[in-house]
């Protein structure tokens, strides 16, 4: 009996070691399947920025199939995810406005492809700040080397720079708008006129543009110009920076260009809030990577992510994990919503 015991031992044990040896080779093999599947069918996506409002609200986990991309190419209107260009292990999601040889042009927000304005309404505009008017004088075929080569916000930040008369122009146009929200009644055309023909003063840009501006408002003004409400909207209108004013120039009127071959024009649907082909260029073929289906999850972020610096695999987790602690910023109603 105890010989016998003693051999049931190493049974027993290759016993366990089989089980061990089956579950490690089931959970490998659903780790493959797994893989392959993200690999080649559909992929998981969190957005944490919100320039595709309102389609896509910042905070939203969405599902992109992979497979149709695979075999055809994005159409204007698709919404897709692709490698952002400047950095391509981050991911961007976009509306393909687009595709290779279409020409796109913006004129006071509005954009048109082919010359034809398209029917945008999934376009938002939530900064409540007027359209800039397009006072640039740059040939077609600069603003589209530029634009090709990525560099098209520097460049006009630069153009602006050496021509004092045009921001100022800039500023008049925004001191009319302050000046309209405040109640005084001043004509853009007539005080753009005045202020772009002051000679340059002064030992600063500040210091010119307010000596421009006021010398705008007293002579288009009148005898109704106060300074008590001219100073304060003066001041409110040179707020704008160079890089911020050349960003606003090129996302109301940008200028046409024809989309190169093997690329996609994209934007968010978010106007006033998204970095996208206006600023960074074409959209390789190579770099989309699928086409988002559904929402599966939606909460709301306390602080959104900056596009430049989106979250981690493992932020993303732990904001799913955090989530469920406050129930009350889940967006429930939100929850599988179709892309498509």
């Amino acid at each position: 009996m105890q010989f016998l015991k003693k051999k049931s031992e190493p049974k027993a044990t290759a016993s366990s070691s089989k089980r061990l040896l089956g579950g490690l080779r089931a959970i490998a093999e659903a780790l493959v399947i797994v893989l392959l599947i993200r690999w080649l069918v559909v992929e998981a996506h969190m957005v944490p920025t919100g320039s595709m409002i309102p389609t896509v609200l910042p905070g939203e986990y969405l599902l992109a199939e992979k497979l149709s991309y695979r075999f055809s190419e994005p159409r204007p209107g698709d919404i897709v995810v692709f490698k952002y260009p400047g950095n391509p292990p981050v991911d961007y999601v976009k509306r393909c406005i687009a595709t290779a040889g279409q020409t796109v042009e913006i004129r006071d927000r509005k954009v048109f492809v082919d010359g034809v304005a398209i029917p945008d309404s999934k376009a938002h505009f939530s900064s409540g700040f007027p359209s800039l008017p397009n006072l640039l004088d740059i040939p077609s075929d600069q603003w589209q080397t530029s634009w090709e080569n990525r560099r098209l916000p520097a460049d006009v930040e630069a153009y602006i720079r050496h021509r004092p008369n045009i921001v100022a122009g800039y500023c008049a146009y925004l001191a009319a708008y302050y000046a309209e929200i405040s109640g005084i009644e001043v004509d853009y055309d007539s005080l753009q006129k005045v202020v772009s023909a002051i000679e340059v003063t002064g030992n600063s840009w500040e210091m010119y543009l307010r000596n421009a501006l006021d010398q705008g408002f007293k002579a288009t003004l009148g005898e109704s110009y106060s300074p008590e409400k001219v100073i304060p909207i003066i001041q409110q209108s040179l707020r704008i920076d160079f890089g911020g004013l050349s960003n606003k120039i090129i996302a109301d009127n940008f200028s046409k260009i024809t989309v190169p071959e093997n690329t996609i024009f994209c934007m968010g649907d978010n106007r006033d809030f998204s970095l996208d082909s206006r600023f960074w260029g074409p959209v390789p073929l190579e770099n989309v990577k699928g086409r988002p289906v559904m929402l599966y999850y939606s909460v709301e972020v306390k602080k959104q992510a900056s596009s430049q610096k989106p979250p981690s695999m493992i932020d993303n987790i732990f904001m799913l994990v955090a989530s469920i602690f406050r129930p009350g910023d889940i967006r429930f109603s939100r929850f599988f919503t179709l892309l498509f």
